[in-house]
């Protein structure tokens, strides 16, 4: 006599894990939903990171992942520029001469996509000077 036994596993599957876009999206929406002056960071390994007004793509391993931003449209903010140094914690009524500039550095910056190479980290900062409120993201 033969006899097989089956045995069988049953295995929950939880929400596939976030990729680091996904993580980076969160961050820039978690800073842009508080609602008060806040600020973010978030460390990524990658080679590199784009960061557009309503998506982020991180680029890891040869493999580039996007996310859609839910909170936006956010300000990419270019290295090296004024708005840069805001977004790293200056105030901008110490970095812009009046609310006009500030306005108008934002207007250039809202219309572009910038891309970093191994950024290390995305910093987000929401922030509301006159009757401007915005949310920064880059590096």
């Amino acid at each position: 006599m033969l006899s097989t036994a089956l045995a069988g596993t049953a295995v929950q599957l939880g929400p596939s894990t976030p990729t680091g876009a996904e993580r980076a999206a969160d961050t820039i929406d978690a800073v842009a939903a508080d609602g008060a002056p806040a600020v973010g960071v978030y460390p990524l390994a990658a080679e590199s990171v784009t960061v557009a007004p309503t998506a982020v793509s991180v680029t890891a391993d040869g493999t580039t992942q996007s996310a859609s931003l839910q909170y936006g449209p956010v300000a990419p903010v270019d290295p090296g520029t004024t708005l840069a140094a805001v977004l790293a914690g200056q105030p901008p009524q110490q970095a812009y001469e009046n609310v006009s500039a500030f306005e108008t550095a934002l207007d250039t910056t809202d219309r572009s996509t910038q891309q970093y190479t191994r950024p290390g980290q995305i910093r987000v900062r929401t922030l509301t000077w006159g009757d401007i409120d915005v949310t920064l993201a880059g590096r």
